[in-house]
């Protein structure tokens, strides 16, 4: 793949063939309400509205990783960080001296907030990044899609088949 400098930074960047911008948000919003049909039963509407917006800030992250010259592994690696991040930021506020300054119920929605939306903000930002390094990896995106509606059809049955 071709790179050529940036002029900004000095650093060079992947000339990679752009879909619309459009076309990205759309496939940005399926991903983020996949995931939120897969935790509707473990998570509250603060995680769900963490999801969407761990999603959407993926999605426009990950346009902007998938131009630099980063290996994917690098991308993986700094998105998961972040993710781990968020998750164990979440523990602070449930575990240590900060459960003193706040009520039970805050502790909770942040702890939560910050869980649900740092996970679908790495997962959805290293999924689309890749995705846009290597189109073939579009079919784990149909995947993640198809078992969300899956799941989402699921659970108006409570998982079953067959009454």
């Amino acid at each position: 793949m071709k790179t050529e400098p940036d002029s900004s930074k000095g650093k060079r960047r992947r000339d990679t063939k752009r879909e619309p911008l459009l076309v990205q948000l759309l496939r940005t919003f399926v991903l983020a309400f996949a995931f939120c049909a897969f935790a509707w039963d473990i998570s509250t509407g603060v995680g769900q509205v963490a999801i969407i917006l761990g999603a959407l800030t993926g999605g426009v992250v990950a346009r902007q990783l998938a131009s630099t010259a980063w290996p994917l592994w690098r991308i993986w690696f700094v998105v998961g960080a972040l993710g781990l991040g968020g998750v164990a930021t979440s523990w602070v506020f449930t575990d240590s001296i900060l459960t003193t300054l706040f009520n039970p119920e805050v502790q909770l929605n942040l702890a939560e907030f910050l869980r649900y939306g740092g996970l679908s903000f790495a997962l959805v930002s290293g999924l689309r990044a890749s995705t846009e390094r290597v189109p073939q990896l579009i079919a784990l995106e149909l995947a993640i899609a198809a078992g969300g509606m899956a799941s989402s059809l699921a659970m108006q049955r409570d998982g079953a088949i067959n009454r």
